[in-house]
């Protein structure tokens, strides 16, 4: 995937709604979780980079933004786009 293609795709589909999506890298390594948007998201798409919040620490993110209004980035990992292979929309249900 180009790159632009990857970025618009987390923008339009992922950021906005918070759909689940499964990260496919290109060295075979998936991820399951949420894109998510940060105090630092502007400085890391300028790089093409994006925070992603996994299954695993989806609870304790959520809990700690009901309960202090904090997006703790430490719950998150930094996925670069030139990395991606494919992103799979997990909302969505295949008839």
């Amino acid at each position: 995937m180009e790159l632009e293609e990857v970025a618009q795709q987390i923008e339009g589909v992922y950021l906005p709604s918070m759909e689940a999506a499964k990260v496919k890298l290109t060295c075979g390594t998936i991820l399951h979780g949420t894109f998510e948007s940060f105090n630092d998201y502007v400085e890391l798409r300028k790089d093409y980079k994006f925070r992603f919040v996994l299954v695993e620490n989806s609870v304790d993110f959520n809990l700690t933004f009901i309960q202090d209004n904090i997006l703790d980035s430490q719950y998150s990992i930094i996925i670069d786009s030139r990395q991606i292979e494919q992103i799979e929309n997990l909302s969505i249900k295949k008839s």
